[in-house]
């Protein structure tokens, strides 16, 4: 009887999932106070800024809007490649300490900014070009940031580094992606149900905390997702990315 070949390794969504929360549950007091300031806090003066344009918006109050928009998405990448660099430490049997992950996320301040502006630009033109070539470089670039964070690629390296490792995998990655849009949409619907008739108060602080967890879930899942690829493409285990931080 002939030997069979051997099947290469699949994408497991389900690993995905289990991994990423695992990593929050085990270390979620750290990433909670790390999204704090950079992703709980800005949210929540979001949502207080787009309720007060909606009762009548004057130009100072449209440009700060914008300023906080501008920390958010700032503090998003501050914060996931923090994530990232924990959720890594986690994986190799480490507990990540929060200083250690913040200061992991603004050391790469600035090539995630740059790495942010290009993607939403090249993403957005693609949106605008019948909405297909926007998600498939969305899809493509989607573990941009951890490639840029582990493996030191530089802005440009990243791009190409996260369409080499998403190739042939982007469905999943995919399903993955409105599974957790439409999961965070039904969360959006019950919390602003049920917080609908207390004080705006509580209810932008509500829905600070939620947006918060949203992105701190987000970011783990696709370090997570990150993590997946590369074992399953090329055999690297928590040690081998672990070692890019020693």
């Amino acid at each position: 009887m002939t030997a069979m070949a051997a099947t290469p390794p699949r994408f497991d969504m389900g690993r995905v999932i289990q991994r990423t929360f695992g990593t929050v549950g085990r270390n979620w007091v750290t990433f909670a106070l790390l999204a704090l300031p950079f992703s709980v806090i800005p949210q929540a003066l979001l949502q207080i800024q787009i309720a007060g344009i909606r009762t009548g918006a004057s130009t100072s109050m449209l440009g700060f809007g914008g300023l906080l928009s501008l920390i958010a998405l700032v503090g998003g990448f501050i914060l996931e490649a923090g994530l990232t660099y924990g959720s890594v430490l986690d994986l190799n049997g480490r507990r990540p300490s929060f200083g250690e992950c913040l200061s992991v996320g603004l050391r790469n301040i600035l090539p995630l900014i740059g790495l942010g502006i290009l993607m939403g630009l090249a993403v957005a033109a693609g949106f605008i070009l019948f909405i297909v070539p926007g998600v498939l470089m969305a899809l493509a670039w989607s573990v941009a940031v951890p490639s840029l964070v582990v493996e030191r690629t530089g802005v440009f390296g990243a791009f190409s580094r996260s369409a080499d490792l998403t190739r042939n995998h982007r469905g999943a990655i995919f399903i993955l992606s409105v599974a957790f849009w439409i999961l965070s949409l039904v969360i959006g619907i019950v919390v602003g149900a049920v917080f609908a008739f207390t004080g705006p108060e509580v209810n932008v602080a509500v829905l600070g905390v939620v947006r918060g967890a949203e992105t701190l879930i987000g970011a783990a899942g696709i370090a997570s997702i990150y993590y997946e690829l590369r074992s399953i493409k090329e055999g690297v285990g928590p040690e081998a990315l672990a070692a890019v931080f020693d």
